[in-house]
């Protein structure tokens, strides 16, 4: 009797782990987000060249297939009915066109949303509107979504990440029935106090590639824009929001100077802080490629 409790136990475990795993894709997102090189500068054309430089070259091939359109794409008001369109001056043939071109190329269509009440960039959320929003995407042809978690209301009584996970949960139920594969940009969020920045070789890895914003805010473009900011004299990765602590300026003699503290940025031991600009010398010093 205990053998095969213990074996219907396991037989269980490993339903379980199927299931869990079936959720999941074997890789992370591979192939083309404008965001990094185009951000809010978007268009068709764009997209287009993508496609066919993916298949000239051969990444498509290797399995790049994914072609994602970031922020900014859509019109800045919903449809009558309340669903999301598409901005008619940047994508003058549509969506449905521009998926079916993907398609017709043998590759997977990626788009936008955020889970908050505006995009990061100020358009319609989707907030409220989780399950018309994926039967849009869906009617487009959708395969990918890419969700972010910008403008997300505070509730009073939880923390952020717990008003984040519930946010995100209601899109568990909706996107698998519409074969629609999807990614969380929040957890990124949540790497600040828990997650000190520290420093490491070089080795072009994306973690290691930053944005400075004509504002003066650093964020990192891989790991969800969360922005460099002081916390005391840490330096820690949080959501952007523009304040003080996230602006820096770089100076002449190659110092990133905090607005907030008017300290500078400081690398020693692997570790990243803020300490009074010319006590470290060398440490303070960074290159900023023009």
């Amino acid at each position: 009797m205990q053998l095969r409790k213990a074996v219907r136990s396991a037989l269980q475990l490993l339903l379980a782990a199927r299931l869990s795993s079936s959720m999941l894709s074997p890789t992370p997102p591979m192939g083309f987000n404008d965001w990094a090189r185009f951000e809010c500068a978007i268009n068709q054309t764009v997209f287009t060249d993508a496609v066919d430089a993916m298949v000239s070259t051969g990444l498509r091939d290797v399995g790049f297939k994914l072609v994602t359109i970031d922020d900014c794409w859509s019109d800045h008001n919903r449809t009558s009915n309340g669903s999301l369109t598409w901005d008619t001056k940047l994508f003058p043939n549509g969506l449905i066109w521009l998926s079916d071109y993907i398609h017709k190329n043998k590759m997977n269509f990626g788009i936008y949303s955020d889970a908050g009440i505006l995009t990061c960039g100020g358009y319609q959320g989707s907030y409220n509107h989780e399950e018309i929003d994926a039967k849009t995407f869906a009617s487009w042809g959708v395969d990918y979504l890419k969700l972010d978690g910008c403008n997300v209301d505070s509730v009073p009584g939880q923390s952020d990440e717990e008003t984040y996970r519930q946010i995100y949960e209601r899109w568990h139920p909706i996107l698998p029935p519409l074969n629609i594969t999807f990614s969380e940009s929040a957890p990124a969020y949540f790497v600040n106090d828990k997650n000190p920045v520290a420093s490491g070789k070089c080795n072009a890895t994306e973690e290691q590639f930053w944005n400075i914003s004509p504002q003066g805010t650093i964020s990192a473009p891989f790991a969800g824009n969360a922005c460099l900011s002081v916390k005391g004299s840490s330096v820690v990765t949080e959501n952007c929001t523009s304040a003080p602590g996230q602006i820096w300026t770089h100076g002449i003699a190659g110092y990133l100077v905090n607005q907030a503290t008017k300290q500078c940025l400081t690398e020693k031991n692997s570790s990243i802080s803020v300490a009074k600009c010319g006590d470290e010398l060398d440490s303070q010093v960074f290159e900023i490629p023009l």
